[in-house]
């Protein structure tokens, strides 16, 4: 496998890596992650922790990262939300936004001059809000149901978490589509196209110099590989190489953690 991953990755330039499953479980940092990390960095080439989880901004996740005493490049992390923000500025700018979201997804949109407004807005966003209240989620289905337009910053139905599992930003669009009949315009996170353009816009690389590492089949595999970008599926989060067997995407690479990059690259 290794032998066969060397030439396979030969041009890669930038590793992504998802976060809870790869990078971490839960609270729980893998032992390996830093030494990674850092091996990569020494060999020549970039990092960034590329996730679907837009409920934190990203000055927010660079403290959870040193609070976990996990190594971040300063142009580490580029999430859903900033996808989000990139798809608002090329489409909706200047425009008034209603933000379903945490009050830090909604400082970063602030920050980034994004115009925040449940006052007769010309688009919705919903992002994974976990602060969730019934007053927030009717405001956003009754300017849906006048006929205004919706986005969503990623597809996850399910966050997961040490106690179970958390309602994720697809579970509130089913719940919006029951309510209102109508779907998102467009969805910027993982395994879409708008998060591919941005990582590459971000690190001036092209799909194919971008390695794609994660645990998740339809949301980070099946990104890399939607996109044109390789792929290496761990096996220390969600998915199993039985859950290959029913799926219609397949990474290069099968790896038990990825300690494997350090026999890679």
């Amino acid at each position: 496998m290794t032998i066969n991953a060397k030439e396979k990755f030969k041009n890669v330039k930038c590793v992504l890596f998802d976060l809870d499953g790869t990078i971490y479980l839960g609270k729980k940092v893998f032992p390996f992650t830093n030494k990674v990390l850092k091996y990569l960095i020494d060999e020549g080439l970039q990092y960034c922790f590329l996730t679907n989880n837009s409920s934190l901004s990203n000055e927010d996740y660079k403290k959870k990262f040193r609070d976990m005493k996990i190594d971040c490049l300063d142009n580490g992390i580029y999430t859903s939300g900033d996808a989000a923000i990139e798809f608002l500025h090329k489409n909706y700018k200047n425009k008034k936004i209603q933000l379903l979201a945490t009050k830090s997804l909604e400082r970063q949109f602030t920050a980034n001059d994004i115009i925040l407004s449940s006052e007769n807005p010309e688009l919705v966003v919903i992002a994974f809000d976990t602060e969730l209240t019934f007053e927030k989620l009717t405001a956003v289905c009754n300017n849906i149901n006048k006929g205004v337009p919706y986005i969503a910053t990623h597809p996850d139905n399910f966050c997961p978490a040490e106690n179970g599992i958390l309602p994720d930003a697809g579970s509130f669009i089913a719940l919006i589509e029951k309510a209102t009949g109508v779907s998102p315009l467009e969805i910027c996170g993982k395994p879409g196209r708008i998060m591919a353009d941005g990582i590459c816009k971000k690190f001036s690389l092209k799909a194919e110099e971008l390695l794609m590492v994660g645990d998740r089949i339809n949301t980070d595999i099946a990104f890399g590989v939607n996109n044109g970008m390789h792929t290496l599926m761990v096996l220390t989060g969600e998915n199993t190489i039985k859950s290959l067997t029913s799926s219609a995407v397949y990474p290069e690479v099968i790896a038990r953690d990825i300690e494997a990059l350090i026999d890679i690259f």
